[in-house]
């Protein structure tokens, strides 16, 4: 089976995003007088998207959903103002998409991260690659490991998912790839530890 294009997943596999996670989501917790969580809890708290993110680091009593709801609010508020702080793309990804583009394959971005900020981080750090798409969370899909956005972008690009690669750092990615029929690769870096 010929390979003809590669699905990355975005934060943990192309960014390393954590930091500028971990900053917003403690500010607004500081604010609050709310318990503040190390870099390596938020690496468990990501990849089901930030309204998960925002439920697994709040604490037990602030988990209704109305508080969720405010909470989300002012990170996705927060979030916007900071989301590049501390951002980068993961030593190597430059030379791994110069690689990919030069070889013919077509490349992609499926992320559970919200598309209107996944399209700010692309136009600042993955301008300098021709992707197919980039495709956030809210973009008309069901979050992943829903195949839904991935299988789209195989066919909008002429592609069977079959003859796809899917790339990302958390069980997620890998199910996600599963589901659309893609050969899934998990990537040791990111935010989840190799395991």
């Amino acid at each position: 089976m010929s390979i003809k294009m590669i699905i990355f997943d975005l934060d943990g596999t192309l960014i390393a995003s954590l930091e500028g996670i971990q900053y917003s989501m403690n500010k607004i917790l500081k604010e609050h007088n709310l318990p503040l969580h190390s870099l390596d809890e938020y690496r468990l708290f990501v990849g089901e998207g930030l309204k998960n993110l925002v439920l697994k680091a709040l604490p037990e009593n602030k988990r209704d959903e109305s508080q969720v709801d405010y909470f989300y609010q002012l990170m996705m508020k927060t979030y916007d103002e900071n989301y590049n702080k501390y951002m980068r793309l993961y030593d190597g990804i430059s030379n791994l998409l110069n690689n990919l583009v030069q070889d013919g394959y077509k490349i992609a971005v499926n992320t559970n991260k919200n598309h209107y900020i996944t399209q700010k981080i692309a136009k600042e750090h993955l301008n300098s690659w021709p992707f197919t798409a980039i495709i956030g969370s809210d973009h008309g899909f069901e979050k992943k490991p829903n195949p839904a956005a991935a299988v789209q972008i195989a066919f909008s690009a002429g592609i069977d998912p079959k003859h796809c690669i899917y790339v990302g750092d958390t069980g997620v990615d890998i199910e996600t790839a599963r589901n659309a029929g893609m050969t899934p690769v998990a990537v040791t870096w990111g935010f989840r530890k190799t395991d």
